[in-house]
């Protein structure tokens, strides 16, 4: 081969060099992403996270919920931590708490996001949402975009007022390596801290929980979801239509107050 060939398979070869460094240095870093996890009274809590990283690396649990003693690393498995964390009967100040993944030996990965820690008490209502339909102007895939979503200010306002009564757990189609945009974009506009389930659906959401929680006050989705021949049999009868209408939200909160009021009596 030529001189010139020579030369220019160099020159091929470094100009392949030099676009895949530029290519990976606009990439975003792995992000290590907890799921949101809730449970009621139980003596542990499954949580699970998203890791880039090696199998076989060894994890830590990190969390903001108090009493909670951390339990020992765990390997990533395909790409995944799972963490069963005891919970001890005098856990304190049950409510919503963050948790987070980190390396067992002590670093902290460039990104993260945090998921919640739900721990409800014997007599905490929670209610379920499908919110696809619901708070945004258009589809998940804006996230990150110039143009993202925007939510709409009646469901924004009516999430606010149920989430000072409730715990709110929404059913998502988002995609969970979706989660660390979409929690930005909920934090952005202010929404009420939630327990957000990617890749679910109202009503398979709605099954599995029941089994841990008890059943929901409410399941809140669209009038044309609801009336689906295939829901009809599947939703319970505490299934009600919202809309973008504020309307629609106070009269969910009425019913909501007055379903605490009953409770309320009822003990006394």
């Amino acid at each position: 081969m030529s001189t010139r060939g020579w030369i220019r398979i160099l020159l091929l070869i470094w100009a392949a060099w030099l676009l895949s460094m530029i290519y990976l240095s606009i990439q975003q870093p792995p992000i290590w992403i907890a799921r949101d996890a809730i449970t009621r009274n139980s003596a542990f809590i499954e949580l699970e996270a998203l890791i880039p990283i090696q199998d076989g690396t060894r994890v830590r649990l990190a969390t903001t919920a108090p009493g909670i003693i951390p339990p020992a690393p765990v390997a990533v498995k395909k790409g995944r931590a799972r963490i069963r964390v005891p919970l001890p009967e005098g856990v304190g100040s049950h409510g919503m708490h963050l948790w987070s993944a980190l390396p067992a030996d002590g670093g902290v990965p460039r990104d993260i996001s945090n998921g919640t820690l739900t721990i409800l008490d014997s007599d905490a209502p929670w209610i379920a949402i499908d919110i696809d339909p619901l708070i945004a102007d258009r589809p998940w895939k804006s996230l990150g975009s110039e143009d993202p979503p925007i939510p709409h200010t009646a469901v924004l306002d009516g999430l606010l007022r149920l989430s000072q009564h409730a715990v709110l757990v929404c059913s998502t189609q988002l995609r969970e390596d979706q989660l660390p945009l979409f929690r930005k974009w909920w934090d952005r506009h202010s929404f009420p801290v939630s327990v957000i389930y990617p890749e679910s659906d109202l009503i398979s959401l709605s099954a599995l929980l029941t089994s841990r929680l008890g059943a929901p006050v409410f399941q809140l989705t669209t009038v044309d979801r609801l009336t689906k021949e295939e829901n009809r049999g599947s939703l319970s009868l505490s299934a009600l239509p919202v809309s973008r209408n504020p309307a629609d939200w106070q009269k969910v909160e009425t019913q909501l107050l007055n379903f605490l009021a009953q409770k309320e009596r009822e003990r006394r």
